[in-house]
C-alpha cells in the first residue's frame, strides 16, 4: 500500500481565524496520509478551536513540537505539527544538532512493513546551520526526509527577491535578503543528496511563492531509493493559503 506524504509551511496560519479555514481546505484537497506542517503556529498564537476540530474531523491524529533552537532565534518560539491518519504511527522528537525535528515511524497497514523518516524545518539563518542539520539527518539513516529545508539549488528567482528586500524598511524584512542569498548556496541539499535521492528537480519543484510566482525549491522530499519507490510527486500551485505551496508524493517499500 502506498502512503501519501505531504509537507506545507503554513506560516502560522493555523492560529488565525481569518486564514485557518483556507489551510483546512488545502488539507482536504491534499488528501495526504501524513502531513508535516512547519511553522504551524507560534507561542502566542495557538491553533483556533475550529482548526483543531477540523483536523480531527479529517481523520488526523496530531503531534506538535517546539523547535527549541540551540542558538536562540530572533523570532518568537515556533512550533511544527505532524498530522497522520495511518494507524500506529510513532512520532518522536529528535535533535538535528541545533534544532528539533520529527522522527516518524510509519507502518504499512497491509504489509506491516515499517518506514522511518524525518519531518524537518531547517534553520533559515545560515547555510552552516542547515548543513549541520543535514549531516545530523543523514546520521540517522532515514528512509525519507520531508519538510522545508531552506536550501535551494538549481534554477530560482532568489536574486530578484534579494534585490527587492534591500529596499524594505523593516530590519527583519531586510535581513530576508541576506538569508535568501545564503539559501542559494545549496549546501544542505548537497549533503542530503550525498546519501539520499531528491524527488523532483528544477523548475517544477519551486514551492516558495512571491505573489503567484514560484521562486525557489525550499521544500523537499528525499528518499533512499534502495528502500522506497516514489510516485506522483507534485507541487500544489492551486493551494495558496501561505507563502509556500504544499508538496506531496506517494511512497511504498521497494518490493524484493
Amino acid at each position: 500500500m502506498a502512503i501519501k506524504l505531504a509537507s506545507w509551511n503554513v506560516g502560522r496560519r493555523l492560529s488565525s481565524e481569518k486564514h485557518a479555514g483556507n489551510v483546512i481546505e488545502g488539507l482536504k484537497r491534499l488528501d495526504a496520509d501524513v502531513v508535516v506542517l512547519p511553522e504551524s503556529y507560534s507561542k502566542s498564537s495557538i491553533p483556533t478551536d475550529k482548526a483543531s476540530e477540523a483536523m480531527i474531523a479529517l481523520g488526523y491524529q496530531r503531534r506538535t513540537l517546539e523547535y527549541q533552537d540551540a542558538l536562540p532565534h530572533p523570532s518568537e518560539r515556533q512550533y511544527m505539527t505532524v498530522l497522520s491518519r495511518i494507524a500506529g504511527t510513532a512520532v518522536e522528537a529528535t535533535m538535528l544538532k541545533t534544532r528539533r525535528a520529527f522522527a516518524l515511524s510509519l507502518v504499512d497497514p497491509e504489509s506491516k512493513q515499517e518506514t522511518r523518516g524525518i519531518g524537518a524545518h531547517y534553520d533559515d539563518r545560515t547555510e552552516a546551520l542547515r548543513i549541520g542539520m543535514a549531516e545530523a539527518t543523514i546520521a540517522l539513516d532515514p528512509d525519507f526526509v520531508i519538510g522545508d529545508i531552506n536550501s535551494a539549488e538549481g534554477p530560482n528567482n532568489i536574486s530578484r527577491l534579494v534585490a527587492g528586500a534591500r529596499h524594505i524598511p523593516h530590519p527583519r524584512a531586510r535581513s530576508l535578503g541576506g538569508r535568501l542569498h545564503d539559501m542559494q548556496q545549496g549546501g544542505a541539499r548537497r549533503v542530503l543528496g550525498s546519501e539520499l535521492q531528491a524527488v523532483g528537480n528544477g523548475e517544477l519543484t519551486k514551492s516558495l511563492v512571491a505573489g503567484r510566482v514560484g521562486v525557489a525549491a525550499l521544500d523537499a522530499l528525499y528518499v533512499n531509493p534502495a528502500r522506497l519507490d516514489v510516485a506522483d510527486y507534485a507541487v500544489h500551485t492551486a493551494i495558496r493559503a501561505s507563502d509556500h505551496w504544499p508538496i506531496s508524493a506517494s511512497i511504498q517499500p521497494v518490493q524484493s
